[in-house]
C-alpha cells in the first residue's frame, strides 16, 4: 500500500520516549490528588470493603483503556481521543461526542488553580492570609509557562512531579499499614463490611473510583510528538492505568487501617484527610504529603493543558475552530496560541465559579462538569472501537479486544452516568450537569452552521490523523508525521 507523503506538523517530532509518555497519563491522573477524591467520596458507601471497589474500579477502566491502546494502534494525531471518536463515529457524532472530553480537560487546568487554593489556603492561613483568586492565578501561570516553553519542559517537571508524589502517599500508605500490625485483615475485601448496604455500596465506591482513575488517556495527543507513537501510547495507556490502579489499591488498603476499621463513617467529615493522617504518623512529616498534593495539582494541570492544547491546536488546523489555534511557535515548537487561550479560559472560568460559590463548591461544580463529561467521551472511545474494528478494519478485528471488552465498559459506564444524574446532585453541583447539556447543545447546533460555512473542515471533523509506516526502518515508524485527510464516515 502506497503510503502518504511525509509532511511536517510543525509539533516537535520525536520528542519524547516512553518515559515521558506515560507520565503524561500518570501525572494527568494525579494520584495524590485522586487518592483523595477516591477516597474521600468512596467511603462514604464502601467504607471498610473500599479496596475491594477500588479492584473492581481497577478492571473497569482497563476495559476502557483498551478501547484507547486500540484507537491508538490506529491513528496518531495531536486530537488524541477526539480524533479517534471523530474518525470512528463520523465527524457529526465525534464532534458532539468528543468534545465531551474536550471540555473535561479543559476544566482540569481550571479546577487544579481552585484545587490549589482548598489545598494550601488552609495551611498557608496560619501564617499569612492571602486571597483565594492568587491561587487560581498564579497557579495556571505555572501551567501556562511549561507549555509555552517546550513540550520537554513541561513533561519532564511532570515526571519529577510524579515520581515525588507516588513515592510520598505510598510510604504513608505503607507506613499505616505497618503500623497496623495484627489489625491487618482480608477483611476489606468482604462486601458485607461495607457502610451502605452490602454490594450496592461497593458498588457506589466503584462509581466515584473510576472517575479518579480520568487521565490514563492523555497520552493519545502525544502522537505527533512521540517516537514510535502506535506501540509508545497504547503502552503508556495501559501502563499507566495499572500503576496508578495499584496506588489507588495500597492507598486505599493504607487509609482503612490508618484512620481505623471501624472508624470511617467519621473519615468524610475531614475536609483533608490525608493532611491528618499525615500528622498524625508523621508529625512535621506531614508535609510531605503537604507538597505531593501541591504537586499533584501542578502535574495534573500541566498535563491537562496540553492535552487540551492539542486538542484545539487538531480543530484549528482542520478549521473547526479558528486556524490561529493551529499556530506553532517557532523556536519552542508549541502550539503557543491554543495554550495561552487554554489560560485564558482557566483564569476566568476560576476566578468565575469561586466568585459565585466560593472556591470550594467552584470546585466541586467543576469535578461534576468533569465526571459528566469524561464518561459521555469514554463511551464514545468504546463505541469507536467495536465500529471502526468490525467495519473498517475487519482482518484485525479481534472478539475479546474489540468487542467483549468495549461492551462491557460501555455497560460499566452506562450504570456511572446513571448514578451521577439519579438523583440530581445539590446545588451548586448541579450546575455541571447543566454545563455539560450546554456544552453539548453548541456542538449539535454548530453542526449545520459549519455545513453551510466550512463543509470541508466538517467533512475531515478533527484533524488529519497521522498514520505510522509499519516498516521499522522507515523515517514514518519514528513518528515523522504523514497526513492523511480524513474519511468522511
Amino acid at each position: 500500500m502506497q503510503q502518504p507523503v511525509p509532511q511536517p506538523s510543525g509539533l516537535e517530532a520525536n520528542a519524547l520516549g516512553f518515559k515521558q509518555v506515560i507520565f503524561q497519563s500518570i501525572g494527568h491522573m494525579s494520584p495524590a490528588v485522586g487518592v483523595i477524591l477516591a477516597m474521600g467520596a468512596g467511603v462514604s458507601f464502601a467504607g471498610p470493603a473500599l479496596p475491594l471497589s477500588l479492584v473492581l474500579a481497577l478492571v473497569a477502566c482497563l476495559f476502557i483503556a483498551n478501547s484507547v491502546a486500540q484507537l491508538a494502534k490506529q491513528f496518531t494525531s495531536a486530537g488524541g481521543n477526539y480524533t479517534f471518536i471523530t474518525e470512528t463515529l463520523g465527524p457529526r457524532l465525534g464532534m458532539v461526542i468528543g468534545g465531551c472530553l474536550l471540555l473535561c480537560e479543559i476544566f482540569t487546568p481550571l479546577s487544579g488553580g481552585l484545587a490549589m487554593a482548598v489545598v494550601v489556603k488552609p495551611e498557608l492561613d496560619k501564617i499569612v492570609s492571602i486571597p483565594w483568586w492568587v491561587f487560581v492565578v498564579l497557579t495556571v501561570a505555572i501551567y501556562w509557562y511549561l507549555n509555552h516553553r517546550g513540550i520537554k519542559l513541561s513533561i519532564n517537571v511532570t515526571v519529577a512531579l510524579g515520581i515525588f508524589e507516588m513515592v510520598a502517599i505510598v510510604a504513608l500508605a505503607l507506613w499505616m499499614i505497618a503500623r497496623a500490625g495484627t489489625a491487618n485483615t482480608f477483611a476489606v475485601l468482604n462486601p458485607g463490611n461495607a457502610l451502605q448496604g452490602g454490594w450496592s455500596g461497593v458498588f457506589k465506591g466503584v462509581i466515584f473510583s473510576v472517575l479518579a482513575f480520568g487521565g490514563f488517556e492523555a497520552a493519545a495527543p502525544l502522537g505527533e510528538e512521540a517516537r514510535n507513537p502506535r506501540k509508545v501510547i497504547p503502552r503508556a495507556v495501559i501502563s499507566s492505568c495499572l500503576i496508578v490502579g495499584a496506588i489507588y489499591i495500597v492507598c486505599g488498603y493504607g487509609l482503612v487501617m490508618g484512620w481505623g476499621f471501624h472508624d470511617l463513617g467519621t473519615y468524610a467529615s475531614d475536609p483533608q484527610p490525608w493532611i491528618t493522617l499525615g500528622k498524625n504518623y508523621w508529625g512535621l512529616g506531614f508535609l510531605v504529603i503537604f507538597f505531593a498534593l501541591v504537586n499533584s495539582g501542578i502535574a495534573g494541570g500541566s498535563t491537562a493543558t496540553t492535552y487540551s492544547s492539542r486538542v484545539l491546536l487538531a480543530m484549528g488546523r482542520s478549521g473547526v475552530l479558528p486556524r490561529r489555534l493551529a499556530l506553532i511557535h517557532p523556536e519552542h515548537k508549541t502550539p503557543h496560541v491554543a495554550v495561552a487561550v487554554e489560560a485564558l479560559i482557566s483564569v476566568i472560568g476560576g476566578l468565575i465559579l469561586g466568585a459565585l460559590w466560593g472556591y470550594g463548591s467552584g470546585l466541586g461544580v467543576a469535578y461534576t462538569t468533569m465526571g459528566a463529561s469524561l464518561v459521555v467521551g469514554y463511551i464514545g472511545l468504546c463505541l469507536g472501537t467495536v465500529r471502526h474494528y468490525s467495519t473498517r478494519a475487519r482482518r484485525e478485528f479481534n472478539p475479546f479486544f474489540h468487542a467483549l471488552l468495549p461492551v462491557l465498559g460501555i455497560a460499566i459506564l452506562v450504570v456511572t452516568l446513571y448514578y451521577q444524574v439519579h438523583p440530581l446532585p445539590t446545588d451548586p453541583l448541579q450546575w455541571g450537569l447543566w454545563f455539560v447539556i450546554v456544552w453539548v447543545v453548541g456542538f449539535i447546533v454548530a453542526i449545520p452552521i459549519l455545513q453551510r460555512t466550512r463543509p470541508d473542515a466538517l467533512r475531515r471533523g478533527s484533524d488529519v490523523f497521522v498514520t505510522i509506516d509499519d516498516d521499522a526502518d522507515s523515517p514514518e515508524a519514528h513518528g515523522t508525521p504523514a497526513v492523511k485527510p480524513l474519511a468522511d464516515a
